[in-house]
């Protein structure tokens, strides 16, 4: 049952997973890291990883506090908790509290978005041990530089997925300075998406946001004359 707390392990997991994202889970369960980032195309599979991501951790990481950040508070609780939440049901992932916490499996956890510059002051003083971040190209980057300082207690890491923004977002600064370890994404790399879907949205997008959402590259809208323009068909 996917509702059993041991279903992140073993082969019931791997049926559940893409070739990429078993991949990705044994890189990161035989080498952790600080800094784990997942970036590329819409439906590639990101999130859904990190659903188990999260089981892994909670289960796992050393005591401490841990800070799950979304774009905003309702849009991490749509994207992230309520799906798990399907998985796993009620009683090990919970319904978040007014205060701000949500527990998953036993574990408390701080839930916030991030959408605005005074974001920064809602981490001020806080040490972690762990950190989820959804949409994080959609932070200001000063809440993740302050951020940065906060993963400081021992054994501290940080999960993080996106989708693709300019060549020179932060957050491709970021991943180009290998302090993290990244992991690219196209639409491909989700064999579970049906064959209706993946033909609709490929003939949905165009130039640049082609690239973008459909092989996950990190490339400019701003100035752009000539959207549909591509260097194969032109």
């Amino acid at each position: 049952s996917t509702r059993s707390a041991s279903c992140w392990t073993g082969s019931t997991l791997m049926a559940l997973l893409s070739p990429k994202q078993q991949s990705i889970w044994h890189e990161i369960a035989a080498a952790p890291a600080r800094w784990n980032v997942m970036a590329g195309a819409v439906s590639s599979g990101k999130t859904y990883l990190g659903y188990f991501l999260k089981a892994k951790r909670m289960l796992r990481l050393p005591p401490g506090n841990c800070l799950l950040v979304g774009k905003t508070y309702r849009s991490y609780c749509r994207n992230v908790l309520d799906p798990m939440r399907e998985l796993w049901g009620p009683e090990l992932i919970e319904q978040p509290k007014g205060d701000g916490t949500v527990r998953l499996f036993g574990r408390r956890c701080y839930v916030m978005g991030a959408n605005d510059e005074r974001s920064v002051q809602k981490i001020q003083g806080i040490s972690l041990v762990y950190c989820d971040g959804d949409e994080f190209a959609t932070w200001p980057e000063s809440f993740f530089q302050m951020l940065k300082s906060r993963l400081r207690q021992p054994g501290a890491t940080c999960d993080l997925t996106c989708n693709p923004e300019g060549p020179r977002h932060w957050a491709k600064m970021f991943i180009d300075s290998e302090a993290a370890r990244y992991w690219h994404f196209t639409l491909d790399d989700n064999p579970f998406n049906t064959a209706e879907f993946d033909e609709s949205i490929r003939q949905e997008y165009t130039g640049l946001w082609y690239r973008r959402h459909i092989l996950g590259e990190w490339v400019a809208a701003e100035g752009a004359v000539y959207d549909m323009f591509s260097m194969e068909r032109h």
